[in-house]
């Protein structure tokens, strides 16, 4: 699916739906669509990315077809690099947008990423 398509289905969603937002999608759109209560962004630093984007297993088959060339190694690391060459200007609208976020660590459990949502967006257990 493209950033396009997705950001179709959000226009498509009713204002008073929440959003999580775990990739990139531009502030501005999230902004025309949606606001500050009903939205939540996550995202990963630059050095995170690099040593896990591909550990998902989604990711496991383009992974195996860049490691098949025989430079497979050095191809793996531009890719790398160039998914993250914007990745600081994207993590300064993050950060300056208004909207609440999340930057991951390491030492993040999913039961404590899930408990910051759930407070931000006002669910209780």
């Amino acid at each position: 699916m493209k950033i396009s398509d997705n950001i179709i289905d959000l226009i498509a969603l009713p204002k008073d739906k929440r959003i999580i937002v775990d990739g990139i999608i531009p502030i501005d759109i999230l902004k025309r669509i949606s606001d500050r209560e009903h939205v939540f962004l996550l995202f990963a630093p630059d050095e995170m990315k690099r040593r896990h984007y591909f550990d998902r297993a989604d990711k496991d088959e383009i992974y195996r077809f860049i490691l098949s060339f025989p430079d497979g190694n050095e191809l793996l690391n531009n890719v790398i690099e160039a998914l993250n060459i914007d990745n600081e200007t994207e993590r300064r609208q993050f950060i300056e947008s208004g909207f609440t976020y999340l930057e991951r660590t390491d030492g993040d459990t999913v039961e404590n990423t899930l408990s910051v949502i759930e407070r931000h967006f006002g669910l209780g257990k």
